[in-house]
């Protein structure tokens, strides 16, 4: 554990170490839930990161999966306390009723991210989206899957999301690589996406935001790479990748991924087409122009 974990570092803390002592041990999380007298939908849940794990469960799973070190215990111990310390806004039960546990896990890691890079091949991604294309891009995307009051609360939790991030008092450094179609690409009115880019250049001209567009001639192979989000958290250990979470989502689903192989992997990816994208001043150039033509 260390000093001065938040909840959602402390929890990621606990639940990897949980699954590399299972993976080290060679037993599948059915095996695991077998000998603990769980049942198996606790174990994947506590290792996804969905639920807290009570101290008194804690100790004989920790017995079980031969984790023994007395310091390391108290440690993994003290951590599950801290996951469990106090309620943040996220946690309130209409948010639980209506929004994913891989988007509630989201808002936590924004809350504590150092960077976050922004790779969106069809849209304005996450809290970079103004509230009239919330609303718009869920009404689009999401009409034949969610009722009207799902759709409502979930545009409210992203609106929630924007301004718990931009209220933070210390901003996190934001980077977004976004496919020029995006530009393009209004699921409202016209004039609400000229607004959105708009809002794209305020947020890019504060310092807050550096942006790439991916130009539609890129040479480079970009069909079928979804759209991602890497957040770069703090804490121990030190390390880009040891300490960073992606969040991957489409229209049919969403997850949070925080194994170190896949960290890196898409991190060299974001790299790859950051280094050939249109340099920062000509993007910003380019999405003035849509703005102009929208009028916003």
């Amino acid at each position: 554990m260390v000093q001065g974990d938040s909840p959602a570092i402390a929890r990621r803390r606990v639940r990897m170490a949980l699954r590399e002592a299972r993976q080290a041990l060679g037993q599948t999380q059915g095996e695991v839930a077998e000998a603990m007298e769980w049942s198996l939908s606790k174990v994947q849940r506590i290792e996804k990161g969905d639920v807290t794990v009570a101290p008194n469960d804690l100790r004989p799973l920790l017995a079980h999966l031969q984790i023994h070190d007395r310091g390391q215990v108290d440690a993994l111990l003290q951590a599950a306390k801290t996951s469990r310390q106090r309620r943040q806004w996220w946690d309130e039960s209409r948010w639980r009723d209506n929004v994913t546990p891989s988007m509630l896990q989201l808002a936590s890691f924004e809350a504590d991210a150092r960077s976050i890079y922004y790779y969106s091949p069809f849209w304005v991604p996450g809290i970079l989206q103004i509230p009239a294309y919330v609303d718009a891009m869920l009404g689009a995307t999401f009409w034949s899957e969610l009722s009207n009051d799902v759709r409502a609360v979930r545009g409210e939790f992203r609106r929630r999301r924007r301004q718990e991030v931009f209220s933070r008092s210390q901003l996190p450094s934001l980077f977004l690589l976004m496919d020029e179609s995006a530009l393009y690409r209004h699921f409202g009115e016209p004039q609400m996406l000229g607004e959105q880019l708009a809002d794209l250049l305020r947020l890019a001209e504060s310092g807050v935001l550096e942006i790439r567009i991916v130009p539609l001639d890129i040479k480079e192979n970009v069909v079928g790479l979804g759209a991602f989000d890497i957040h770069d958290l703090g804490g121990e250990p030190s390390g880009e990748d040891q300490n960073s979470v992606i969040y991957r989502e489409s229209a049919m689903i969403d997850e949070i991924v925080d194994d170190v192989v896949s960290v890196a992997r898409h991190r060299r990816i974001f790299s790859r087409l950051w280094d050939v994208s249109i340099e920062a001043a000509k993007s910003l150039e380019l999405i003035e122009g849509r703005v102009g033509f929208y009028g916003g």
